[in-house]
């Protein structure tokens, strides 16, 4: 037996299951489940590559991988996983079914229709889902698109398959698995349907996905943040902008973002913005520094040399002191250039200089104190763009330290009110973030007020003011982290055995559950959410589907109690049942109308085994067939019939007395079309034997003794050797003629006695021909009793001569032998004697003691095969003369039984009514009426196997049942009675 035969019988029995037993079948599951984990992505490595037939043929290996994987994702998956949850047992690795899937596409793409249909017949026989197995029909369909049968089994498994799909979503939407949601929606979406499925159903996937698909995406905002968080607290920058990219990716799927959540990132985000932007400056001031070397050389402009430099400023991140002395001496050969271009025109012009030397000198002052007044408003004005201001300020009192009056003049003044305004602003802001800190900080950790913490971090400039600001957050970080931590881990274990409980109620029969329990419980959920505030959306969303479960079962319970009121007079129509058809209507009608008691799995079993009621009415009508062969002529196609239907549907019924009486029937049966032609081979044989014309002439004694002698000849000689014999008599000396050699020749003999003339065998031959045309029918249906008559007729003719009969009956025994099962070695040992004595035969033709008894040796073997004859047909008699009848039902009963504990029966008593527990005592309800000296039965499938077992009996009106035989049989199993 598979390890998943014996799980699936663990999950079929669901009792005296332990840890112990569930311990080595996880290990061998997990390990079949790897190694086919392991093939499936060597083939998925090689289909990526494109060696599609490598990827094939790597999967056809013995054990062919997608036979291992229907056989390992088996139909009650579901539910061993969910045992092995409730032992605390690690539940092994899924299976890779997407693989799996490519895996089928790719061979589906690959094989001719011929190899499509070997593996549509392979998922077939190993049960494989009806997804897969629709999805193999569909390709069939566009491989062979003539065939109509196809578009009619599609559409007949599509019904199946929507029923399927409608239980699939639910479960799916009820455990919130929004992989099997995907997975089905894709089925739904990819597939060609002939049948569309429903738009409510398609619809509410859709919904329930984008729901999940939030609620997914908020628990992985909620890791996220967290991590975020850890980063914050440690500056690792690098972890933090890729947490920081997941954040963003995954809050796209996010509608709304909940507040609670976004102020655990919100730190850490700004935290990053801030780095990034600080990176963009630095790269900036590289791009200018670069460009302002770059730019010092005689081809440049001065303007465009001074704004790349006041850019540079701007950005208040400090200038290279080389790059500054660079920058000062490129002003300075500029300016040293343009008075040196000026000393040189104003000596080639010296009379217009010194006339115009008071203008001109004038006019340099005043150019040079504008330009001054220009470079102080661009300082400040680029200070004041970026918001620089204390850097701004900082300039101002420098500027009013070395040049006050020209602070004082209007275009620079409105720029230091704008500066002075700040710094009261800056005051006012640094009084705000103490007084947020402080009142962050009201005591221990727990104390912390985030939300004063978070306006503090939105105050702070300075690197010391977020540090401040930042150990705060932290201290209530790992604070609320290790209560979170500690509510989770006490919420969960709470919560699991809160569903332990639903989990018990959910194995009880639904009768036995008290309602109130789920009041209890459900105040119990409502206690656990508000005692554990910080365990967390994940338990919160643990706890809602705690709560859904719980009141599907409440109102499942509810519905089952209620349906189980009629369920009491339903159970009663099905002790009533009078046939085994109405039994089966009586228990379907019971399932429909009443569910989730512990009747309904055992009633579908028995319905599930329905054919059981056409291998029975097979029986009976196969028996009478038979009992009217056996008392009818032969007819060899009636023969043939027989035979097959006992080979097809009755002679594997495992444990039935009247199939174990004689195994071999099928094979008898179907000697019978074999023996005309024997028969025909027979009679031609015997026709054309050198006996069929022989007589024997009887020599009278010659010494005074007792003994004969005999010789052979022709039975056309029979008138001349009579007349001859009465010559003979009268003392006359006559000659005869007698066979001389062995080859039939004749020739000339003279008694020297009287002598007489025996019509044998020759009679004997015509009369057996006659008889074998006369009774040809007879011969072929009873061969071996026809035989035998011929065998004890010819042996116990006093007229011919053993010789002879030893060789008559060797002719019918190697023909008897071909047509006979049970006496074929018999047959054989005997064959074997006669064919020993053969040296003897061979001077038959000379004259010899006239013998006509046979050897008790074969007397003894022919007497033996009589009996062996004898006992197989009353074997026959009793085959063809066993029925099957309906004597009644198994079902509960709680009240005390009509018998003892040796006769489990109740009878056909009004007082005796069935119960709807599956706890109480089982018993058989009978029918009122019952054979005399019967068998009780019943009988059940396994596989396609049919097996029949003995419960009790019926003897001189008494029926005696075995208590201890009862305890495997199924609720609703009907029993039968089995006479003779």
């Amino acid at each position: 037996m598979t390890v998943i035969d014996r799980i699936r019988a663990i999950l079929k029995s669901r009792t005296a299951i332990s840890r112990e037993m569930l311990e080595p079948l996880v290990e061998e599951y997990a390990e079949r489940v790897g190694l086919v984990n392991e093939r499936l992505q060597r083939c998925e490595g090689l289909l990526r590559k494109g060696l599609r037939s490598e990827a094939i043929q790597f999967a056809e290996l013995e054990p062919r991988l997608l036979d291992q994987v229907a056989i390992l994702d088996f139909p009650e998956n579901e539910d061993w996983e969910e045992i092995l949850r409730f032992y605390s047992l690690e539940v092994p690795t899924s299976l890779l079914m997407d693989i799996a899937i490519q895996l089928q596409d790719a061979m589906l793409s690959e094989q001719s229709l011929s190899a499509v249909l070997k593996q549509h017949r392979k998922l077939a026989i190993a049960r494989a889902p009806l997804s897969w197995r629709l999805r193999v029909l569909r390709q069939i369909q566009r491989l062979d698109p003539g065939n109509a049968n196809w578009s009619e089994d599609i559409e007949s498994w599509e019904k199946v398959r929507l029923k399927e799909l409608d239980r699939e979503v639910e479960e799916a939407i009820t455990k919130a698995d929004l992989d099997s949601c995907e997975r089905l929606r894709e089925e739904i979406q990819s597939e060609v349907w002939s049948i569309h499925p429903p738009d409510a159903l398609v619809k509410r996937l859709e919904e329930r996905i984008g729901a999940f698909r939030v609620s997914k995406a908020l628990k992985s905002l909620e890791v996220i943040a967290g991590r975020l968080n850890e980063a914050f607290c440690e500056l690792d920058s690098r972890q933090g902008q890729q947490l920081a990219r997941d954040w963003h990716s995954v809050a796209k799927g996010v509608p709304k973002i909940p507040r609670s959540l976004f102020q655990i990132a919100e730190p850490a985000l700004a935290w990053l913005e801030e780095m990034r932007k600080e990176q963009s400056q630095r790269e900036q001031f590289e791009t200018l520094s670069q460009q302002l070397r770059e730019s010092l050389n005689d081809r440049s402009k001065v303007t465009d040399v001074m704004r790349l430099h006041q850019s540079l400023v701007r950005l208040d991140l400090g200038i290279e002191p080389s790059l500054q002395r660079l920058y000062e001496s490129f002003l300075e050969n500029r300016r040293i250039e343009g008075q040196r271009r000026t000393r040189l025109v104003m000596a080639g012009l010296v009379g217009c200089l010194l006339i115009a030397a008071g203008l001109i000198g004038f006019t340099l002052w005043q150019r040079a104190d504008s330009s001054r007044e220009l470079a102080i408003v661009d300082q400040l004005k680029g200070l004041i763009e970026v918001k620089k201001f204390k850097e701004a300020s900082s300039f101002v009192e420098q500027m009013n330290a070395s040049a006050a009056d020209m602070m004082k003049r209007p275009s620079i003044t409105k720029m230091v009110e704008e500066v002075n305004q700040w710094k009261v602003q800056e005051e006012d802001r640094i009084k705000q973030f103490e007084d947020y800190l402080g009142k962050a900080d009201g005591g221990g950790d727990s104390q912390i007020d985030l939300n004063s913490v978070v306006q503090a971090e939105r105050l702070a400039r300075s690197e010391s003011e977020k540090g401040r600001a930042f150990a705060l957050r932290k201290r209530f970080t790992e604070w609320e982290n290790g209560v979170r931590e500690k509510q989770k881990s006490d919420a969960e274990k709470e919560l699991i055995a809160i569903n332990s409980k639903i989990t018990s109620i959910e194995s009880m029969e639904a009768m036995s559950v008290d309602i109130n329990a789920f009041d209890s419980l459900d105040n119990e959920l409502s206690d656990l959410a508000a005692k554990y505030p910080k365990s967390g959306e994940l338990i919160f969303g643990d706890i809602k589907l705690a709560r859904k479960k719980l009141d599907d079962l409440e109102q499942s319970i509810r519905e089952i109690k209620n349906r189980a009121r009629m369920g009491a007079e339903l159970v009663q129509d099905v002790r009533s049942s009078q046939s085994i058809e109405q039994l089966y209507g009586e228990l379907k009608k019971f399932n429909e109308r009443v569910t989730g008691v512990g009747l309904n799995p055992d009633f579908d079993a028995v319905l599930a085994e329905q054919d059981i009621r056409a291998i029975i009415e097979e029986w009976n009508q196969w028996a009478e067939k038979f009992d009217a062969f056996l008392k009818s002529s032969a007819d060899n196609e009636e023969a043939s019939r027989l035979a097959d239907v006992w080979v097809e549907k009755l002679g594997d019924i495992e444990g039935f007395p009247a199939v174990a009486l004689y195994p071999e029937l099928a094979s008898d049966l179907k000697m019978v079309g074999m023996r005309t032609d024997l028969i025909d081979e027979y009679f031609n044989t015997l026709a054309d034997s050198l006996w069929s014309g022989i007589g024997t002439v009887v020599i009278g004694k010659t010494d005074g003794s007792s003994v004969l002698t005999r010789r052979f000849t022709y039975a056309s000689k029979q008138k001349d050797i009579q007349k001859k014999s009465s010559d003979s008599i009268n003392g006359k000396s006559v000659g005869i003629e007698v066979i001389v050699e062995a080859d039939g020749t004749y020739g000339n003999w003279s008694p020297i006695s009287e002598f007489s003339f025996v019509p044998e065998p020759f009679s004997l031959i015509e009369s057996m021909k006659d008889e074998i045309e006369r009774k040809r029918s007879s011969f072929e249906k009873n061969w071996e009793r026809e035989w035998l008559v011929q065998i004890a007729r010819i042996g116990n003719d006093a007229n011919i001569d053993v010789m002879i009969k030893e060789e008559l009956i060797l002719q019918i025994l190697d023909t008897m032998q071909k047509g006979s099962l049970i006496l074929a070695s018999s047959s054989n040992q005997a064959i074997d004697i006669l064919k020993s004595k053969k040296r003897e035969r061979e001077n038959w033709f000379e004259a010899s003691e006239y013998k006509t008894d046979l050897s008790k040796e074969i007397k003894d073997q022919f007497q033996a095969d009589s009996r062996k004859i004898a006992e197989r047909d009353s074997k026959f008699s009793a085959i063809a003369s066993t029925r099957i009848g309906y004597a009644g039902v198994i079902l509960p009963f709680q009240g005390k039984a009509d018998s003892d504990s040796a006769s489990a029966v109740i009878s056909k008593s009004p007082e005796s009514s069935p119960a709807l527990s599956t706890t109480s005592g089982k018993y058989l309800f009978t029918v009122e009426t019952l054979p005399d000296n019967a068998q009780l039965s019943y009988f059940r499938k396994d596989g396609t196997k049919t097996i029949c077992t003995v419960i009790g009996s019926i003897e001189s009106g008494t029926i005696k049942v075995d208590s201890a035989s009862l305890k495997n049989i199924r609720f609703g199993t009907p029993i039968f009675t089995v006479t003779q």
